[in-house]
């Protein structure tokens, strides 16, 4: 799946199309060459070449900074995913107790103990899910919230599985720590924000908890463009000034050199406000999006959309769909009816 983003009047600085939604021509191949031919297949059917990207936005893994290397264009690694890594290598050191905790979710899910458990209290148990961290901050709040009731359950194997003092208390702080990662992980998720929001909230992070440096620092190892990342962010900060030779050089197809718009006094003002400053001789680099979160929600969105009674749609019907729908901004009604009367 191919999403872009760019520049744009809009409020929050950018808009976003669907590219491609399809298998890459060699499905057989799922490596980094097999994704560039399938990349620049696409670009020759919208008029585009590689000159026209400036980055690619996804996770740090080794496909997709052997394909960046092999477009010639630096990866923005995608920030939620430097987060999640960090923030299991938190959990690590609470691995026992939250399996303990684990544990007795499991067993209170069960047929009995949830019947028993549900004449005490309306809550019910949640376990954890091996994918995401936040399966863990949600197992652990209804934990704290139904600890209470399980001692009136008067089930002798739950009271075996029971948490000691000791833990109880460890469960109770990472429950805080689990709290504020987790309005961290939202802000991520914010459709306005920027490269430059990402950096001050891991400065923050990294102050509070110094070990997170390794995974959230910008020159960390998982960083593979850290001169293109640095650089958009001086940007975003108005700070062209301060950028370093390595730092221009990886930023310069940000370089605007068409003449910006001349807009009416009102729309410079707001857009003074939202950008932070006047956007000079680089784009507005907002369109750089820190997260490849909104492939994300693309991806649960088909997945509400496929159920029992589209399974067997096809691969063409289906890309076709769902492309109207993520691109509705480029359609309307009068361009249906434009349409079908060209079939008449």
């Amino acid at each position: 799946m191919w999403l872009a983003s760019f520049p744009s009047d809009d409020p929050i600085g950018y808009s976003r199309e669907l590219l491609a939604f399809a298998p890459i021509n060699n499905a057989d191949s799922l490596s980094a060459a097999a994704h560039l031919e399938f990349a620049s297949f696409m670009f020759v059917l919208y008029g585009k070449s590689w000159e026209n990207v400036v980055a690619l936005i996804g996770d740090n893994c080794s496909t997709n900074v052997a394909f960046a290397r092999l477009a010639g264009v630096p990866l923005a690694g995608c920030a939620s995913h430097l987060f999640n890594l960090f923030v299991s290598d938190l959990l690590s050191n609470h691995d026992v107790v939250i399996q303990k905790v684990n544990i007795l979710m499991r067993k209170l899910r069960n047929i009995l103990p949830a019947s028993c458990l549900r004449r005490l209290t309306p809550l019910w148990a949640k376990t954890l899910n091996a994918t995401r961290w936040t399966s863990a901050f949600s197992m652990l709040t209804p934990y704290s919230a139904i600890k209470t009731f399980i001692g009136h359950m008067g089930d002798n194997d739950i009271d075996m599985l029971r948490l000691s003092p000791v833990e109880e208390r460890k469960v109770d702080a990472l429950l805080v720590v689990l709290g504020d990662l987790n309005s961290i992980t939202l802000a991520l998720q914010n459709e306005e924000c920027t490269v430059f929001d990402v950096r001050r909230i891991f400065d923050t992070v990294v102050e509070d908890y110094p070990d997170a440096a390794r995974r959230l620092g910008e020159t960390a190892d998982i960083v593979h463009y850290p001169g293109f990342e640095s650089g958009v962010v001086k940007i975003l900060r108005g700070n062209e000034e301060g950028m370093s030779a390595t730092e221009v050089r990886d930023v310069q197809p940000l370089a605007s050199s068409a003449a910006q718009p001349i807009l009416p006094l009102s729309q410079r003002a707001l857009k003074k406000q939202r950008v932070g400053r006047v956007v000079g001789g680089d784009m507005d680099c907002r369109f750089v999006r820190p997260t490849s979160n909104m492939c994300e929600r693309f991806f649960f969105v088909t997945k509400l959309v496929i159920g029992d009674h589209r399974c067997s749609i096809t691969p063409k019907n289906f890309e076709e769909q769902t492309s109207l729908r993520a691109n509705s901004h480029l359609w309307g009604v009068e361009d249906v009816h434009e349409t079908m009367r060209s079939f008449e």
